[in-house]
């Protein structure tokens, strides 16, 4: 599987070009919407043509293959959000602690 924290990484050094600030929540929520929208289109295409040479029609197969893409891309994405949150965490455990302590009153022992 390749890794596609490079295409988000893209798109931000494109943005930071044109001189705009995105917060990262929408940067994120665009990434997400994105990822499921271009999966779910490229696989509901792939379906559809091929169901158009089934008996079945084109519909029946655009439609549940709109589903399963719009699926694997939303999967997909978590997968990659939460190994970089991991990765995160891992290298910096007292910023997340920090964090935690806050906004959450969430106290982190110190030898975790």
């Amino acid at each position: 599987m390749t890794d596609n924290s490079n295409i988000g990484d893209g798109l931000s050094s494109l943005i930071s070009f044109t001189g705009l600030s995105i917060p990262a929540r929408a940067r994120f929520v665009a990434q997400c919407i994105g990822t499921a929208i271009y999966s779910s289109l490229t696989v509901g295409l792939v379906a559809g043509q091929t169901g158009a040479v089934l008996p079945c029609g084109p519909l029946v197969p655009f439609v549940t293959g709109s589903f399963l893409g719009y699926a694997w891309g939303c999967v997909g994405f978590w997968r990659i959000s939460r190994k970089k949150a991991i990765n995160c965490a891992r290298r910096y455990p007292k910023i997340l602690a920090h964090e935690m302590l806050t906004h959450f009153d969430i106290e982190v022992p110190e030898n975790v």
